[in-house]
């Protein structure tokens, strides 16, 4: 509840000190309640720029043994206009062989990101029924 209060501050200070604690944070449990902080600091926004730190943060989340972890961080990422992200996140979307939800969650940030880049994909997934 904390880590989302923090983030409906919506501050560079306050997105800097989520980012922070999440890159240093010990447990995927922690590691979820700092990004859920950082999702409540960029819901409603299409782009967010880059708090201090993200980086590091988020190459240390995106090692996560815990998927949910990994999503989250590069969903953020994508928010915070990290193109390695908006990369991936296509990737991943492109990718026949990925799981449906995961490559749902995909269209949904880029989407959101509003990736220019995304357009010719999500054309050729017209023909996908689960898509």
């Amino acid at each position: 509840f904390a880590c989302r209060r923090v983030g409906a501050l919506g501050t560079p200070e306050a997105l800097a000190l989520l980012t922070k604690h999440a890159a240093e944070a010990t447990t995927d449990e922690q590691r979820l309640a700092y990004l859920r902080g950082l999702q409540e600091a960029t819901k409603g926004k299409r782009t967010v720029p880059m708090p201090a730190g993200w980086d590091a943060a988020f190459l240390a989340l995106s090692k996560s043994p815990d998927a949910t972890v990994r999503d989250q961080a590069l969903a953020l990422a994508a928010t915070f206009g990290d193109k390695t992200a908006l990369f991936l996140l296509r990737k991943k979307l492109a990718d026949e062989r990925a799981d449906t939800g995961e490559r749902l969650s995909a269209i949904t940030a880029l989407v959101e990101a509003r990736d220019a880049e995304v357009v010719p994909v999500l054309q050729s997934l017209l023909a996908h029924p689960q898509l």
